[in-house]
């Protein structure tokens, strides 16, 4: 497999079968039903650190005259780009393994794969409760209507929130995050399920994402499943979302270039120490004890690109 210098002393053997192993797995299942990655897609980077280029909304809208001059030339245009810093960051977790342990219950468990598991989690989770973060410091406008109350017009209020969200930035938002207790408080919607009165029966299990997606005059639902537990260890745990089940995030999603297509953030990504998205793993004797270390890493930075195409609405739940 080859020798690296890993982020410590010591010599590191990188474990490409257990990244291979975690390839066939669905990333959703694994975190949880985080949202990190949906809300801020992957945009890889060919430096570690440095600038980048983003479209300028404003000049973008502004509408141009193509008539043919005179003299059998065309206008010409110019468009000014606005350019942004990023540093990615090196961010990883490590766990010990014991060899003596490993070889007793070798037959039970997979001590490898169990190590490799647990650190890549809290990776992905602190990558999610980092992009949460990044939500939450949004200023939430109020909703009109509380997302659970079924006799609401909630699909008239959309109405309303996407044309205030095409007044500050110019497009309608087409992708909305919200913890899963209030989709299924959607989907049991007086107004959504009339959106569906062609069917047999308009029972909410019937209604699908993209149904709900379809009523509400968007192109994707985002349901948060995370949790947390928020009592430190040794007292007993304390269950929450991670996500504000108050809180819905109505927002521009795009894998296109940041130069190219309005959006609001992404998961900016160097892969040229070795990182890969979901994390590449590495393992090195621990020279004390009995037993090696299983390290998870992946270098990313979170970084907002347009802050005007993101809307939090409040107050969503009675």
């Amino acid at each position: 497999m080859g020798i690296a210098y890993g982020g410590s002393s010591a010599l590191t053997t990188p474990r490409e079968d257990i990244g291979l192993g975690f390839e066939g797995i669905d990333l959703d299942g694994v975190r949880m039903g985080y949202v990190g990655f949906a809300i801020a897609p992957v945009a890889e980077a060919r430096v570690a650190f440095g600038q980048y280029r983003k479209i300028d909304i404003a000049q973008l809208l502004q509408p141009r005259k193509a008539e043919r001059n005179g003299d059998a030339s065309f206008k010409r245009i110019d468009l000014e780009f606005k350019t942004a810093e990023f540093t990615t960051k090196d961010r990883g977790l490590e766990m010990r393994i014991d060899n003596l342990d490993a070889a007793i219950y070798a037959e039970m468990i997979d001590s490898d794969m169990i190590a490799a598991s647990l650190t890549r989690h809290g990776v992905l989770e602190a990558h999610e409760l980092r992009v949460i973060a990044v939500v939450n410091a949004i200023s939430a406008t109020a909703s009109t209507s509380r997302f659970d109350d079924s006799a609401a017009n909630i699909t008239d209020d959309f109405r309303a929130y996407k044309e205030a969200f095409r007044a500050q930035c110019g497009f309608y938002p087409n992708a909305m995050c919200l913890d899963q207790s209030m989709v299924d408080a959607l989907m049991e919607n007086s107004s959504v399920l009339d959106k569906f009165v062609g069917s047999s029966s308009r029972a909410a299990k019937e209604i699908t994402l993209t149904g709900l997606a379809a009523a509400l005059g968007i192109d994707e639902i985002i349901p948060s499943n995370g949790v947390k537990n928020t009592a430190a260890a040794p007292l007993a745990k304390s269950i929450s979302t991670t996500w504000d089940v108050d809180k819905a995030l109505l927002f521009r999603k795009s894998t296109a270039s940041p130069a190219m297509a309005p959006q609001f953030m992404r998961t900016i990504h160097w892969s040229g120490a070795g990182s890969r998205i979901g994390c590449s793993f590495e393992e090195y004797e621990d020279p004390r004890t009995d037993g090696r270390i299983m390290r998870a890493r992946m270098m990313t930075t979170e970084d907002i690109i347009h802050s005007d195409a993101a809307l939090v609405i409040g107050n969503i739940k009675t």
